[in-house]
């Protein structure tokens, strides 16, 4: 299954590059700047996900209502899940709470 071109690659000012590894055995990580808008923030928090789990964890997460704007959430990637931040909404906190009850269960 391949992906599109996630929408932050559609403009060199929204991230960086950096090549982390060896020369031999490494990778491109990206990092994003202060340029890049919500929906490029959004664009890349997919592209991650993708990255690291091969598809979306949660398929039906952009429906739920915290999602919609970016200061409202934050991901942790210790603890691989998102974490409401202080400034969201009473609708989105409790949008947060119907998300972390329906969240999957992942053993490895």
């Amino acid at each position: 299954m391949s992906m599109e071109m996630p929408y932050f690659m559609t403009n060199p000012k929204w991230y960086k590059e950096k090549w982390v590894g060896s020369d031999t055995d490494g990778g491109v990580e990206y990092e994003l700047t202060s340029e890049a808008p919500p929906k490029a923030v959004e664009s890349f928090n997919e592209y991650m996900d993708y990255m690291e789990n091969g598809a979306t964890v949660y398929p039906n997460d952009k429906e739920f209502y915290f999602k919609k704007n970016p200061a409202w959430y934050t991901f942790d990637e210790k603890e691989k899940m998102y974490i409401i931040t202080k400034d969201a909404p009473k609708e989105a906190m409790d949008s947060y709470w119907d998300y972390i009850s329906q969240a999957k269960i992942v053993q490895y």
